[in-house]
């Protein structure tokens, strides 16, 4: 079965959906509906044969509501896109395409190349707040070490278990938690939140320059164990 694929407009290219689109959209696909679709046989009791390799026994096994399939006998299986993929043969940007091309899901809609650029320059400055707000945070908590192990040693209760708290609470942070406290603290205090952010930084750098000091002296113990052993 081949893919009936349109040509893009002029000046137009489409780009992938977001996960949480993608997950919407499959929710929606009827995977019995899908079997049908590629010429799949009969259906007895959720159980079916492995038409696309001639198989003759009921091997495989359909779970609607879920949107699951499982051929035991060649140990494959998946959801809707990894039925059309093993069926059809296509990749999974194909797989997609000929959901759009079949009806079972909307098309995407194709974007200009600005607009492309412009999304692509939003997601690298994404990935560059992500990688600063982990900086942050590992800033942040060696701060809170730091005064825990002075609380500490003056044995004042209070502020250890206070410490202790804010040490636990943000550890525990997911990544969009963290991201929103380092947007926080940025508008709040740019100046001291950018500090933190150089520490971890600097404090990084020097531990690789550490890390490639030992690893320079090994070698040359190393070349120097070969010449006395010559």
């Amino acid at each position: 079965m081949q893919i009936r694929k349109s040509p893009p407009a002029s000046g137009l290219i489409t780009i992938n959906q977001t996960s949480t689109n993608i997950s919407h959209s499959l929710e929606s696909v009827n995977i019995l509906s899908v079997w049908e679709r590629l010429g799949g046989g009969q259906i007895r009791r959720l159980r079916a044969r492995a038409f696309w390799r001639q198989g003759d026994g009921w091997s495989v096994s359909i779970e609607p509501i879920r949107g699951l399939w499982r051929d035991f006998a060649a140990g494959e299986g998946g959801g809707v896109l990894r039925l059309i993929e093993t069926v059809l043969g296509l990749s999974r940007g194909e797989a997609w395409a000929w959901l759009e091309a079949e009806g079972f899901i909307p098309a995407r809609d194709p974007i200009s190349r600005t607009e492309a650029i412009e999304l692509r320059r939003e997601r690298q400055e994404d990935f560059e707040t992500r990688r600063l707000s982990l900086y942050w945070k590992r800033a942040k908590l060696s701060i809170l070490e730091t005064r825990k192990a002075q609380a500490s040693e003056t044995d004042n209760l209070d502020q250890l278990t206070e410490i202790a708290q804010t040490l636990f609470q943000l550890k525990e942070l997911s990544a969009e938690e963290i991201l929103n406290e380092y947007g926080n603290n940025l508008e709040v205090d740019p100046e001291g939140t950018n500090f933190l952010v150089n520490m971890a930084v600097a404090e990084e750098r020097e531990c690789e320059s550490l890390v490639w000091l030992f690893v320079d002296r090994l070698a040359k113990l190393q070349q120097g164990g070969d010449r006395d052993a010559a």
